[in-house]
């Protein structure tokens, strides 16, 4: 059994709904932070911030997300989220000279979480709408690989247009 990973809220950065369907792919990493880390954590990924501009100028990536976790037991409790716009864009993510010349502030090799997972996702369906949400919900839901077809012509049908609204 393969996994589908279904994002009800899909994270779109600016592409025009003419164009259709993105290519998008997404790469989650969850991260376990401890609760005296938490202002460590959030100044490192507010570092780290500048880095990632400077990617999607660069055409590296289309979009980067944090959000704090809620509700999802103790596992992890922020994820961040990049989004490319191709596989291709995936074989060199954080390229050195992006690093060295944006940022030489020590908070970016600080360790102030533990990434528990990762997990990378291809967009499938989405609502048309071009910025990402505040908030999220995410169903991680196991479905044959026979039967992946049918799935997502449910969430298109049934779903979908609900999630316009």
């Amino acid at each position: 059994m393969k996994h589908l990973l279904i994002v009800f809220v899909a994270l779109i950065s600016n592409i025009a709904m003419s164009q259709g369907l993105p290519d998008q792919i997404a790469v989650m990493d969850f991260v376990k932070v401890e609760s005296g880390e938490k202002e460590s954590y959030l100044q490192m990924e507010n570092t780290w911030k500048k880095v990632h501009q400077e990617r999607i100028k660069q055409d590296i990536i289309t979009g980067w997300y944090l959000y704090k976790v809620r509700f999802a037991g103790t596992e992890y409790n922020y994820v961040t989220i990049n989004t490319y716009s191709s596989f291709n864009k995936l074989e060199n993510p954080y390229p050195n000279e992006i690093i060295a010349n944006v940022s030489s502030d020590k908070n970016l090799t600080e360790k102030s979480g533990s990434k528990i997972k990762s997990e990378m996702s291809k967009l499938v369906a989405f609502t048309g709408k071009n910025k990402p949400s505040k908030y999220m919900l995410m169903a991680f839901i196991v479905v044959d690989e026979k039967d992946k077809g049918a799935y997502v012509k449910g969430e298109n049908t049934i779903w979908k247009p609900t999630h316009k609204e």
